[in-house]
């Protein structure tokens, strides 16, 4: 019995020693062609077996990039100025691959993206006063925003700084002197059950301004008329919801917002009810630049919940290359006076003549009160620029500001020459 154990033993030891002599001379055989390559949050790579499956009926799994995982095959697209602007930063580019399995860290990849929108300026301001012109000259920062946005399959989110100064407006302190800080331009939450339709909440933008300034596309030398007037916000603190109609024929839009714009807090128990429409009648005729826009608020403001009802309609035409339109805004309740009727009109033009060459031009007429035939202001602007590159640019702007009486009452130094030169960085 003890010399069959021994030859057993022996045996073993024997086979043992062959199988690792074997082993490392043996070749590593190469994983099969249906495996892949699974990224982790670690930094390494590790190879997973998993079924083969044909790009038909891959699903389109979205997910975040980290520092450490490798990038998409396909890099998103930079934002434009037009998305830095209006909100659209953040649309979730098709991924480029997808990972192993949805349960490993990191699968579910998060698509961040950031933005910065800079216009910098040097103005002289030439003012008619009774007894001659006066004039001043200063350099300053028209705007200054820095955005965020992540997207995450139909949800995202987006946040947008804004520098200002800190004393309100004719005020000379406000914190540390007259410093600029930040503060929040937009920050909300947006979902999109279908792609055809999405709902935002927070600090959102409004649904007026953003439609007009896609065409007007010149927002290095001036904002929107509706913004520069008081007469609305281009963002609030609320809520939207946006339907996009089918053939690509325009978007319908419903908001409510706190009224005060998003420099203020609410201040009565009203809500701001906004209906906004972009209608391209002509897009299946193969002109969908072409815009028919309207909306209107029921609203109000301050403490008195003094009325503050909007109406806007216009047309508008929107090329890479040129672009142009007309509105007209009539407001019930100006200024915290629910007795206020104002009046705001305006037409606008712009064309890149050669490519880099940029012109802009637009007449406005603004009557702050109905009731007095003198309580006007009329505004011609002219701009030329060259796009130095694509996110940046370069502006000389002339402006004209004519005044009637009571406007000048009102608004002293409202007639006035300007003349400014303007640089402006989109990223």
């Amino acid at each position: 019995m003890k010399r069959r154990s021994t030859a057993i033993f022996t045996f073993a030891i024997s086979s043992m020693i062959c199988s690792m002599t074997m082993g490392q001379s043996m070749p590593v055989a190469e994983p099969p062609a249906s495996s892949q390559v699974a990224p982790d949050t670690s930094g390494t790579t590790s190879t997973v077996a998993t079924p083969a499956v044909t790009p038909a009926t891959a699903p389109a799994t979205t997910g975040a990039t980290t520092a450490n995982a490798p990038a998409p095959a396909t890099a998103p697209a930079a934002p434009s100025a037009q998305e830095v602007e209006h909100g659209n930063i953040g649309a979730e580019p098709t991924p480029a691959g997808r990972f192993a399995f949805s349960t490993q860290a990191g699968a579910h990849r998060l698509f961040v993206r950031a933005g910065v929108d800079v216009i910098a300026q040097y103005a002289l301001r030439i003012t008619d006063t009774p007894a001659g012109p006066d004039w001043f000259h200063r350099f300053d920062l028209g705007r200054a925003h820095a955005a965020l946005a992540v997207s995450w399959g139909p949800a995202r989110a987006r946040l947008v700084l804004e520098a200002v100064r800190s004393a309100s407006e004719g005020a000379l302190l406000g914190v540390a002197g007259d410093s600029l800080l930040f503060r929040v331009r937009e920050g909300f939450a947006a979902w999109r059950p279908f792609s055809w339709l999405e709902a935002q909440a927070g600090v959102v933008p409004t649904l007026t301004i953003p439609t007009l300034e896609v065409a007007w596309a010149s927002r290095a030398i001036a904002p929107a008329s509706l913004e520069s007037t008081g007469l609305a916000s281009p963002a609030d603190l609320g809520v939207t919801v946006r339907a996009a109609l089918p053939r690509s024929l325009g978007t319908l839009a419903i908001g409510a917002f706190n009224g005060e714009g998003y420099a203020l807090r609410e201040l009565n128990r009203g809500k701001n009810l906004e209906f906004a429409m972009d209608l391209r009648p002509f897009a299946t005729l193969g002109l969908p630049e072409l815009a028919l826009v309207a909306s209107f608020v029921l609203g109000s403001s301050g403490t008195g919940r003094a009325r503050s009802d909007r109406l806007t309609v216009g047309a508008q035409f929107d090329r890479p290359r040129y672009g142009g339109g007309a509105m007209t805004t009539v407001a019930w309740g100006v200024a915290d006076s629910s007795e206020r009727t104002s009046v705001l009109a305006e037409a606008f033009a712009r064309v890149e003549p050669v490519q880099r060459w940029l012109l802009s031009a637009r007449v406005t007429y603004w009557n702050r009160n109905l009731a007095l035939a003198d309580d006007s202001l009329w505004t011609v602007l002219f701009g030329t620029g060259v796009r130095l590159a694509d996110p940046l640019s370069a502006w000389v702007a002339v402006s004209r500001s004519i005044a009637g009486p009571s406007t000048l009452s009102a608004l002293p130094g409202s007639a006035a020459w300007e003349i400014r030169a303007v640089t402006r960085a989109v990223f």
